[in-house]
């Protein structure tokens, strides 16, 4: 089975992309594959079609998450379209594309349309449903209206006049993910400089009532609910720094909840995700409050694909190691294809 794993691309998670892309690449190669590896933007040699996918390269070398996003430089702006030369050619080359990429351009099913236009088969959900789960508010107003439990919550755009805002809150960028951007403001004193960092990366920023409680997580695998996680902090909260460099962070899986809480939060995620239209693999992450309420915060149609993130951690609690993740998305993938 010939397999390109694409990563990379231009969002403020490229490096975490890569990081995925990377190690998802080697799990593959590791259980048999013929997959190579691709960053979406950059170009390609013209290579022998039938020696490509033999040499199981990665095209994009080693790759590690830096301590702060990854920010457009001038020669990115400059560069016209997406794609880099050759790497469509290569995409309709495979029987299916893994898309290891989060953020902008990927998980808000931009790739996904292009893909669907060029007949190419690829992992995770559709072009329209990855749209509704990267769109905050939009995620929330299908919550809501299907009696999944969320924040309170207001939308506002760059040059929108702000009226009285109720603290504390979270403010976020409306299509964004590994907590870039995002901020807990506890009086009005922090607003103006969390909106003008939420706005670095957005034009519209989610404001959302701040839940105090505890942090969960559930990867949902094949429509398979996974055993629910926590992640607690020893200080702060789990912003992107946190996520990717510091000790200061525990994830506990299973989570040490009660069982018929897990089964509520089980079933609202899955009920998330069917909302959504989600396919193959997403993760849905949640609140509970000191009264044991619920609160689905959002949905990721691409989650984390390293082995100590968090979905993998909740798949090898059942004995599903990393490298087998990634090969039941290929095959769900390849069974599911239109």
């Amino acid at each position: 089975m010939n397999i390109v794993v694409l990563t990379g691309g231009n969002s403020s998670e490229r490096d975490v992309s890569l990081s995925s892309g990377t190690l998802i690449h080697k799990a593959l190669v590791e259980k048999g594959y013929q997959a190579i590896l691709i960053d979406v933007c950059e170009d390609l040699p013209v290579i022998e079609n039938k020696t490509l996918f033999e040499s199981r390269k990665n095209f994009i070398g080693d790759a590690a998450i830096t301590a702060k996003p990854f920010i457009l430089n001038e020669s990115h702006q400059a560069k016209k379209g997406y794609f880099g030369q050759h790497v469509l050619d290569v995409c309709k080359m495979a029987d299916v594309v893994f898309i290891a990429m989060h953020g902008a351009n990927a998980e808000d099913g931009k790739i996904q349309a292009v893909f669907d236009l060029y007949g190419i088969t690829y992992t995770g959900s559709g072009a329209f449903a990855s749209g509704l789960a990267m769109d905050k508010a939009v995620a929330k107003q299908l919550f809501r209206q299907n009696n999944i439990p969320t924040a309170k919550s207001i939308t506002i755009s760059k040059h929108d006049k702000v009226e009285e805002i109720f603290v504390p809150c979270v403010v976020k960028p409306l299509n964004g993910g590994s907590s870039i951007g995002v901020t807990i403001v506890n009086d009005h004193a922090q607003l103006e400089e969390s909106l003008k960092e939420a706005f670095l990366f957005c034009d519209q920023v989610l404001i959302e009532d701040y839940i105090s409680g505890r942090e969960f997580s559930v990867g949902i695998l094949d429509r398979d609910v996974l055993p629910i996680i926590e992640i607690r902090m020893e200080e702060g909260f789990y912003d992107y720094f946190n996520k990717y460099h510091t000790e200061k962070v525990s994830e506990i899986t299973p989570a040490p909840i009660n069982e018929n809480k897990a089964k509520e939060m089980s079933e609202l995620a899955l009920k998330a995700y069917d909302v959504l239209g989600l396919k193959n693999y997403a993760r849905i992450d949640f609140m509970m409050d000191e009264n044991g309420n619920l609160y689905c915060l959002e949905a990721n149609s691409l989650p984390g694909m390293t082995p100590s993130s968090l979905l993998p951690q909740e798949a090898q609690a059942i004995g599903i190691d990393f490298a087998s993740v990634c090969e039941r998305i290929v095959r769900y993938a390849l069974d599911h294809r239109i």
